[in-house]
């Protein structure tokens, strides 16, 4: 249809041309020509000369770029697909220079321009038919249709071959190859043979990597395998937690974050690795902490605790143990100095700070034996410090005698004191001799105690 057309726009042209006018005269023949100028005839003016110099030019410029569009038609094998238009034009062409060897300028350079028209015209319908046989083919290629694509893809190349259809004519010859392997990897894959299919799929798009097909079945099994490699992980990651490996557990979930980037899944799993491990280290310590306190090594057992809060400030078993450790930590501690030094407990106020120890320590349940026992030991001090010891005093009747914290005695050659068990200081003074101070400590069964002065001065 195309064809007929541009044949009958052509000899539309052609008639409008040839065709008597007002402005265009008949072309005459060269015999016509030769017998004009060999006839009588008035010379030609200056100024006519000038003017069919200038036609002359005008029809030159109308014929110089007809001879690339006369290429460039060639180039695309017109003979093939419209012989008739390419013929029409030719002919077109012929009169052209027929009119202008006539030098009928006017008429050679209307030709020469129609026929220039008429080369750009094959031109645009030789690319658009070698442009839709190669999207058909394209298309057949595509759909694995060999057939239609062999007969689409031999109209472009009768047109024109160029890199184009030599590409996909490379496609077309490796497209039995490349269906095969689409096939086995389809297979493969219904079997559930993912490394099989990844290797088909891919060796088809190597053949031929505009094979839409391959790059849509090779992404679905890649992500298929993605999934697979994921969960495989996933499952050694959750083994590893079950069995209390914190730390191989956390790696493994970090390495299944990179086949599921960003997924909730591995996050979800590394929380709860965080949090079990945390639960896991919060009971060891816990225990750990529970044993150095029923082993009363307080220090060490509110240290664990204390461990144990920076990680969960609102754990009760921490709260309350490191509460027992540091009141038992305490008690010991304090005992331990009264025991050390039961003579201070001749004073009141020591005396009575060491009771209200006693009844604190008393106060605390579920102490073990060790502490237990430094409370009956300070029991009984306390007990003996309550109760009066008798203390002779022994001098030479000459020395002025006085007991610190007690009164004085003054000169006696033997005197008795009901006194608590505890330390006391001597005072005894005497004319002409150095002053003595005697500390005591004052227990039951101790012998009598002589103070005098005996130093002159």
């Amino acid at each position: 249809m195309f064809a007929l057309l541009f044949v009958c726009s052509v000899a539309v042209a052609l008639y409008a041309w040839m065709r008597p006018s007002a402005t265009v005269s008949p072309v005459p023949t060269l015999a016509e020509v030769t017998a004009t100028r060999s006839a009588a005839a008035p010379a030609e003016t200056a100024e006519q000369k000038r003017e069919r110099r200038r036609l002359r030019r005008l029809a030159q410029d109308a014929l110089q770029p007809i001879e690339v569009q006369r290429k460039a038609l060639a180039s695309l094998h017109p003979q093939y697909w419209n012989a008739a238009g390419i013929a029409a034009a030719d002919q077109l062409l012929h009169q052209s220079e027929r009119a202008y060897l006539a030098e009928s300028y006017v008429a050679a350079a209307d030709g020469y321009r129609a026929t220039y028209a008429a080369y750009v015209s094959l031109i645009a319908q030789g690319r658009a038919l070698r442009a839709g046989a190669l999207v058909r083919a394209r298309q057949a290629i595509d759909n694995a249709q060999i057939e239609p694509a062999t007969k689409a893809l031999y109209t472009a190349q009768r047109i024109s071959t160029g890199a184009d259809a030599t590409a996909l004519a490379r496609r077309l010859r490796v497209l039995p190859t490349v269906l095969a392997h689409v096939d086995r990897g389809i297979a493969a894959r219904a079997i559930e043979d993912l490394e099989m299919a990844h290797v088909a799929f891919s060796e088809a798009l190597r053949l031929d990597p505009a094979t839409n097909r391959a790059r849509s079945e090779l992404a679905q099994v890649d992500q298929l395998r993605a999934r697979q490699r994921f969960m495989s992980v996933m499952n050694r990651g959750f083994s590893a937690l079950q069995q209390q490996q914190f730390d191989a557990a956390r790696t493994t979930f970090q390495q299944a974050s990179a086949y599921q980037p960003g997924g909730v899944t591995t996050a979800v799993a590394l929380q709860e690795v965080s949090a079990t491990s945390l639960v896991d280290e919060l009971q060891r310590l816990q225990v750990q902490a529970d044993a150095l306190l029923r082993g009363e090594q307080f220090n060490a057992a509110a240290e664990a605790y204390r461990k144990a809060l920076a990680k969960d400030p609102s754990l009760t078993f921490a709260q309350q143990g490191i509460a027992q450790a540091l009141s038992r930590g305490d008690a010991r501690r304090q005992i331990d100095d009264a025991l050390a030094h039961p003579e201070r407990l001749s004073s009141d106020e020591v005396l009575s700070a060491s009771q209200r120890l006693l009844a604190k320590a008393q106060a605390l349940q579920g102490v073990g034996p060790q502490l237990a026992e430094r409370r009956r030991e300070l029991e009984t001090v306390l007990k003996a410090a309550t109760r009066n010891v008798t203390v002779e005093l022994r001098s030479d009747n000459l020395t002025e005698l006085r007991v610190f914290r007690i009164g004085a005695i003054g000169r006696v050659t033997s005197h008795r004191l009901a006194l608590r068990p505890g330390r006391y200081t001597i005072i005894g003074t005497r004319d002409g001799y150095r002053d003595i101070r005697q500390d005591i400590d004052v227990h039951a069964g101790m012998r009598p105690i002589d103070v005098r002065c005996r130093e002159p001065i």
